[in-house]
């Protein structure tokens, strides 16, 4: 399948320069995911997702050894599982800062 470049994509190149987080929120289904994974593609990021029930359980009770574990640069999707698991950015050990949304958290700078 082709992908479908978002007219939101230099928005959030945008304001990833500005802000150590974002909050992407949108319907299901609508490609925040996909835009995301598309924009860190050839970058060094990685992916985890928190709709991995021992991910989230790390992540809500030991932000600091999530992000040992995984370490910046890195997409964290499907956040919305995990809603008192915003205090993580706090714990980030690099001021590569993290993006958020609402499936995602991504470190800043899409480059």
């Amino acid at each position: 399948m082709n992908y479908i470049k978002r007219t939101l994509e230099n928005k959030v190149l945008e304001a990833s320069e500005d802000y150590a987080c974002l909050l992407l929120i949108g319907p299901r289904q609508v490609g925040k995911s996909t835009m995301l994974e598309h924009l860190m593609q050839g970058t060094p990021r990685r992916k985890v997702t928190l709709d991995n029930a021992e991910e989230r359980k790390l992540a809500k009770n030991d932000p600091e050894i999530f992000l040992t574990l995984h370490p910046a640069p890195l997409l964290i999707d499907e956040v919305q599982y995990a809603p008192n698991c915003s205090h993580i950015s706090k714990y980030a050990a690099t001021p590569a800062h993290l993006l958020a949304h609402t499936g995602l958290l991504v470190p800043k700078h899409f480059r």
